[in-house]
């Protein structure tokens, strides 16, 4: 078996948002989430690092070449989230709080969704294992793919998941529709 390493790509993006829970009053979301619960929402500078596992190529060197890790970055990261309200233009968060733990979470199903339907990106080993996000240089998440997302939660969660050619446990299955519901129609 070939060397096993992992690669990462860091890119920055900024974004809006507020902290506020649909399923709380506004009186908890203030008491919970203090001055990130402002009616006109803030912002922040994230870092994400996104981490790919696999064996390295015996012909090419690489697990994944980082010019393709860079696209897809650009498409389940950059576009979706770059100069974007949270709130307001990602469909995800209008039934959760956008805090930097459901960013992890959607930026590694958006990058699973847009890494599986690249036939190119995933004919080589490489697998997505981490998502790092730097809310703060004091805040920071990671995300492994861990855990199961609660149909109750929201009404696409499941569902959306399912349509994008990923079942719960991150195995590929045919990719059902050609619109990415995950990102924005730019």
């Amino acid at each position: 078996m070939p060397p096993v390493t992992y690669i990462t790509r860091i890119e920055t993006f900024s974004a809006a948002h507020r902290l506020n829970s649909p399923q709380l009053s506004p009186e908890e979301n203030q008491i919970l989430y203090g001055k990130c619960n402002h009616p006109n929402f803030h912002g922040h500078n994230y870092k994400v690092e996104i981490t790919l596992k696999g064996e390295v190529n015996p012909l090419t060197g690489m697990v994944m070449n980082l010019v393709d890790l860079k696209e897809c970055i650009k498409l389940a990261v950059m576009d979706p989230l770059d100069h974007r309200n949270l709130d307001l233009d990602v469909e995800f968060f209008k039934t959760k709080a956008s805090t930097t733990e459901n960013l992890a979470v959607f930026i590694w199903w958006n990058f699973q969704y847009h890494f599986l339907r690249n036939e190119s990106w995933r004919s080589n080993s490489a697998q997505l294992h981490k998502v790092k996000i730097y809310e703060t240089e004091n805040n920071i998440v990671e995300y492994m793919g861990e855990g199961e997302l609660d149909e109750t939660e929201g009404k696409m969660d499941i569902a959306l998941i399912k349509l994008m050619g990923v079942d719960i446990q991150n195995k590929a299955i045919p990719p059902t529709i050609k619109k990415n519901p995950w990102s924005l129609d730019l």
